[in-house]
């Protein structure tokens, strides 16, 4: 029977140990290899045994984890060397482009997504409730979301009337998100300034270009890219004093204004719940996509008040403040 190589999508590449001809004591002592891409331990930490134990996984109860940060090409070198040995592949990561590239080679994997924004629309699923072949998980609804922050910025600031928009052109799901956004501006009068970036050599440019064009604040299209470099990105909103909104809690933490979305921790655990399933044997296609259920409002009062902002009392009473920072600021994303 052909082995189905399995890709799991948020910073993990798990490989999953060959069945042997061995004894049965040395198959139940096999662990399932777990090589974590990326600079996040988000996951791992939902992965780790007491964590499994109290959730009831007990699939991950015989993994062995592994760190491994490397670019695109080699992520991929490394699932066809494993592919071509028999050893079905999982590859777990928040990075959509990771998806397309390695779904895009023709192995026969199984995706379980983890924060990916439009999996429907960017082709990867046919449907949320259905998603068809070997490609499941968790998707965090941030194209239908991207409106509501656009909203709750502009309640923040009536004034605000140009926003520039720092995204990455190179992600479909991001493609879709800044199309979200381009409606939603035109409903809310507000122009759109758009600032592409696509690799970290990009962001000194689009800020040359932000602080020429002057907006009134500053909107962040989330995605690995963004995230891995957001105290650039903040500590350049501050210096020219923009008000900051984005997606995730720590936007805000680490001295943004405001976020607005799901909770980075609840998908990191309900993506350790797909790894079980999986591993446990589930098919990917009697899994449907989920939805996040629980979003959050976060605002940090301290850069409210240093940008002199008096923010409406209906805005603050839905919100969670936060004013921490960190010890090690802008090194974790849970």
């Amino acid at each position: 029977m052909k082995c189905v190589n399995a890709l799991i999508a948020f910073v993990l590449v798990v490989s999953v140990s060959a069945q042997s001809s061995s004894a049965e004591s040395q198959r139940q002592t096999e662990k399932t290899p777990i090589i974590a891409v990326g600079p996040d331990e988000g996951v791992v930490r939902w992965l780790q045994p007491d964590s499994a134990k109290a959730l009831g996984q007990g699939a991950l109860l015989n993994i062995k984890i592994d760190r491994l940060s490397v670019p695109y090409t080699n992520i991929m070198v490394a699932t066809q060397k494993l592919a071509a040995s028999g050893i079905p592949v999982h590859i777990h990561t928040w990075e959509d482009e990771v998806i397309y590239v390695i779904k895009g080679q023709g192995f026969a994997v199984i995706i379980v997504m983890v924060y990916v924004a439009d999996p429907v629309g960017t082709g990867l699923v046919s449907s949320l409730a259905r998603p068809g072949g070997n490609i499941t998980g968790v998707t965090d609804m941030a194209t239908d979301l991207s409106a509501k922050r656009l909203e709750l910025l502009k309640e923040a600031i009536p004034s605000t009337t140009r926003v520039a928009v720092l995204w990455n052109a190179a992600d479909p799901g991001m493609v879709l998100r800044f199309q979200e956004l381009q409606v939603a501006a035109k409903v809310l009068d507000v122009t759109l300034q758009s600032h592409e970036v696509r690799e970290p050599k990009d962001f000194d440019q689009a800020f040359k270009a932000i602080q020429d064009q002057r907006p009134d604040a500053l909107f962040v299209i989330s995605e690995v890219l963004t995230i891995t470099h957001r105290c650039r990105v903040l500590d350049f909103a501050a210096t020219h004093k923009l008000p900051t909104i984005a997606e995730f809690g720590l936007f805000a933490q680490d001295g943004g204004l405001m976020t607005y979305g799901p909770k980075l921790t609840e998908t990191f655990q309900r993506s350790a719940a797909y790894i079980d399933k999986v591993l446990k044997g589930v098919k990917p296609a009697n899994l449907p996509v989920e939805q996040p259920m629980n979003f959050e409002l976060v605002i940090n009062p301290t850069t409210a008040q240093t940008l002199g902002l008096t923010l409406p009392p209906e805005l603050l009473i839905q919100a969670v403040a936060t004013d921490k920072h960190h010890d090690n600021r802008c090194t974790k994303i849970w």
